[in-house]
């Protein structure tokens, strides 16, 4: 199985005469077909043998952004079964207790075992799990600076930035924007505090 990036590195192998005999349109139009695995490329009759052999099956895709992170939480939780969480806590400054290492995030319990598997009273997915795993294993327990900081500013955020906004910012927005007073309660919940700093929202 060969992997295909994007169905641009399929139509470069084409001829380009839209010749139509694939049963699409145009030459474009069949790569994206066979990307999505609902055209064989052995379709288009220009094709050699040799390319044929070679993407003639599934092509193996690029994962999601989503599944990047779902690799990489799992692969912290992998790693927390190689350290001690009882000394973890006491250099992080969490609580242990029945093989649970616990720390507060958004003003609620969050918990690891030994397992790596994780308990909280929140709702818990890779953009919590992940940093929140990440300062299990690295962090050094220092007491927090208040210098705010945005997501723009963290190192590898620019890239990370509009998927950020899409899945994170304008959800929060259209809350605070439709259900002012239950935005006002969801602040309440997670212990959420004002920001006296330079930052302003950008919502």
């Amino acid at each position: 199985m060969s992997r295909i990036n994007n169905p641009m590195e399929i139509f470069k192998l084409l001829n380009g005469s839209n010749c139509r005999e694939c049963g699409e349109k145009t030459c474009l139009a069949f790569a994206v077909a066979v990307f999505k695995n609902t055209k064989p490329i052995h379709a288009c009759p220009h094709l050699p043998a040799e390319v044929i052999n070679r993407y003639g099956g599934e092509t193996e895709k690029p994962n999601t952004i989503d599944e990047d992170k779902a690799e990489a939480v799992e692969t912290l939780k992998q790693k927390i079964s190689s350290i001690d969480l009882a000394e973890t806590a006491r250099r992080i400054g969490a609580f242990f207790s029945n093989n649970q290492l616990t720390i507060k995030v958004f003003g609620k319990n969050f918990s690891v075992d030994a397992a790596g598997a994780l308990s909280s009273d929140i709702h818990i997915n890779a953009w919590v799990a992940f940093p929140v795993l990440n300062y299990i294993l690295n962090g050094s327990g220092a007491a927090p600076s208040g210098n705010w900081i945005t997501f723009r500013e963290l190192s590898g955020g620019p890239p990370r930035y509009a998927h950020f906004e899409q899945r994170c910012e304008k959800p929060l927005k259209r809350v605070a924007d439709t259900y002012t007073d239950l935005f006002k309660d969801m602040l309440e919940i997670f212990d959420g505090k004002q920001n006296s700093g330079h930052i302003d929202s950008d919502v």
